[in-house]
């Protein structure tokens, strides 16, 4: 009998485990495709970076990086877009 409830421990960490990855994937997709839809780029042509202390993100593009806030909730929309000097 223990060792059922050890077993279906297991099974259930492993569920919640999976659950939480996929959901923050998917946040992340989310963020991806906002940021996609405001500068008209694709994936491939910038990075992202999370800031803490300005609770936004760093866009780099080619020689131009700008500062990037977005909507708490989704649908994620860009709200704030600033370009950084180089």
């Amino acid at each position: 009998m223990l060792v059922i409830g050890i077993l279906i421990g297991l099974l259930l960490g492993c569920l919640l485990t999976n659950f939480i990855n996929n959901s923050e994937s998917r946040k992340n997709h989310l963020i991806y495709r906002a940021i996609e839809k405001n500068f008209q780029v694709k994936r491939n042509q910038f990075s992202l970076e999370y800031i803490p202390d300005e609770n936004g993100y760093l866009v780099s593009m080619k020689d131009t990086e700008y500062l990037v806030k977005l909507t708490n909730r989704k649908p994620y929309k860009v709200v704030y877009k600033v370009k950084l000097q180089s």
